[in-house]
């Protein structure tokens, strides 16, 4: 390996679409020692279990009693996670290039590949989470039905039940980490947003990034990307992502009693268990 590798990327878990995790990206960008990747949004860890099978039945079973292929498995995966950690950092500006996903698939080898690695889990409320999916994704059903015939827009019910899978995915997740609990850290989306700077700075605490080496004075500046509240020719730019015309923490303002008691009784328990009343 390199003499790169010796700085881990910086991985970013988007507890589902819509939670911020471009905000996240730019805001770890301000680092001197940080930025995007070639590939920023990828599906490394997602197909990971490609690897996991490749590592399960590369080997022939009826010498089974005469090898250790259980340690073998082990050592192939770490082995299929340091080729990638080469291959990441050769398609990469700075030390430290940051990776970010929009789903939680794969994140069970996430250890198996990257022993030493930590990551990022980006969580966002899940009333705010599902107007921005409806309201990004509701255009999915006027695609061409003959190009893409299960087409169909993003419905509250489709995006209330995908949070609440995925917020059960990181309450798991949450009691599963024992072992691992100093390598990962979970981020609300509120928190970057109401405070910032306190925010940014556990944040570079966890990844080992010097806070004075961080322009603190960007942050202001940061631009909106991919936000569902504006529509223009460029919806996936528009400034000021911390400016008072942005409101991402009250995307749900317009619900009506119906639709809040619909979210309650579809994600009401999903939502208490991760702090949000």
């Amino acid at each position: 390996m390199n003499s790169k590798n010796n700085k881990f990327p910086i991985f970013i878990f988007g507890q589902t679409r819509r939670t911020g995790t471009n905000f996240l990206q730019s805001v770890l960008s301000q680092h001197s020692d940080c930025s995007p990747h070639l590939f920023p949004e990828n599906n490394f860890l997602a197909v990971s279990n490609l690897l996991k099978s490749y590592s399960e039945f590369s080997w022939r079973m009826d010498f089974a009693d005469k090898y250790p292929f259980d340690k073998y498995k082990v050592e192939l995966m770490k082995n299929l996670g340091a080729g990638l950690l080469d291959f990441i950092h050769s398609n990469s500006k700075t030390e430290r290039p940051i990776l970010k996903s929009t789903t939680l698939v794969g994140l069970e080898n996430f250890f198996d590949l990257f022993p030493q690695g930590k990551y990022l889990i980006l969580i966002r409320d899940g009333r705010c989470t599902v107007e921005s999916l409806v309201r990004t994704f509701s255009w999915e059903g006027k695609r061409p039905k003959w190009i893409f015939p299960d087409a169909k827009p993003m419905t509250y019910d489709d995006a209330i039940r995908k949070w609440a899978k995925s917020a059960r995915q990181v309450i798991q997740l949450k009691e599963n980490l024992h072992r691992n609990n100093k390598q990962v850290e979970f981020i609300k989306y509120e928190d970057l947003v109401l405070n910032a700077k306190i925010t940014v700075k556990r944040i570079l605490k966890f990844c080992d990034l010097d806070w004075r080496n961080y322009d603190f004075d960007k942050l202001a500046e940061l631009p909106i990307i991919g936000s569902s509240q504006f529509k223009s020719n460029d919806p996936w730019k528009v400034t000021h992502a911390l400016g008072p015309d942005f409101k991402p923490l009250e995307r749900d303002v317009d619900w009506d009693s119906r639709l809040k008691k619909k979210f309650e009784k579809m994600a009401g328990k999903e939502s208490r268990e991760l702090g949000y009343f």
